[in-house]
């Protein structure tokens, strides 16, 4: 230390302030970065800052340098060592958690009480079933302006009895009404007709709100039924099967 007071005072300013940061300030600062390579609660690490204070003044800088190598091949080693373990901690957890969610996505959702459904189904044919009631009163009043009458028919076979959504007496033809002019509902509506058409022999039509595409009325007529559809003013125009 007297050495080090001694070449202070005895040189320049610039050279006097080399040697405080040299021997004070350095030896210090780099022991508190080297011990950042072990691990947080490795004992080296609090242990090498006590002994530097009691390393001679003029050694301190050469025994840092010599920590320098042990913390780069024992405490950098721990500290990867550890680093590496909370990795696979936490890709095992990860790995759990996303185990756990799928298993959980695989469990089959709860399905809604059958007395929920039965009302929905309910719900739902009452709606069709009030949109096609509408849909026939007004061709039926339509009619009636062109001096025609249809009304319901009931069709008996035994064991059961099958409704058809009208008749047009005049020219004796059995309608099947639909209140949308899908592809589902215009099908459907084709079967219905083939299935009276078993029990009596009347011409097919099929009613709708407005005009099916294309398709859809080819695959009517394309079957000997009459395609009848809704048009804005309140008429009702029929494109005949082919």
């Amino acid at each position: 230390m007297t050495d080090i007071v001694t070449i202070a005072t005895s040189t320049s300013m610039p050279v006097m302030l080399g040697v405080i940061v040299a021997f004070g300030f350095v030896p210090g600062f780099c022991l508190r970065l080297i011990v950042l390579m072990y691990p947080h609660n490795d004992p080296r690490r609090t242990e090498l800052v006590s002994e530097l204070y009691a390393v001679p003044r003029a050694e301190r800088p050469l025994w840092v340098a010599e920590q320098l190598e042990a913390a780069l091949f024992e405490g950098l080693v721990k500290r990867l060592a550890s680093v590496v373990q909370r990795v696979r901690s936490a890709l095992r957890r990860a790995k759990s958690d996303a185990k756990r969610q799928d298993q959980e996505r695989s469990k089959p959702q709860d399905l809604a009480p059958a007395a929920n459904l039965d009302h929905a189904y309910k719900a739902f044919g009452a709606g069709r079933a009030s949109t096609e009631a509408s849909l026939v009163e007004r061709y039926s009043q339509w009619l009636a302006t062109q001096g025609r009458h249809a009304a319901g028919l009931v069709i008996r076979e035994p064991g059961r009895s099958l409704r058809a959504d009208l008749l047009d007496e005049g020219l004796g033809e059995l309608i099947e009404a639909k209140g949308t002019a899908n592809r589902y509902q215009l099908r459907f509506a084709l079967g219905q007709l083939k299935d009276y058409g078993r029990l009596v022999d009347y011409k097919h039509a099929v009613l709708t709100p407005v005009r099916p595409t294309a398709d859809l009325v080819d695959l009517l007529t394309s079957n000997g039924v009459a395609c009848i559809y809704e048009v804005n003013d309140g008429r009702f125009e029929r494109i005949e099967p082919e």
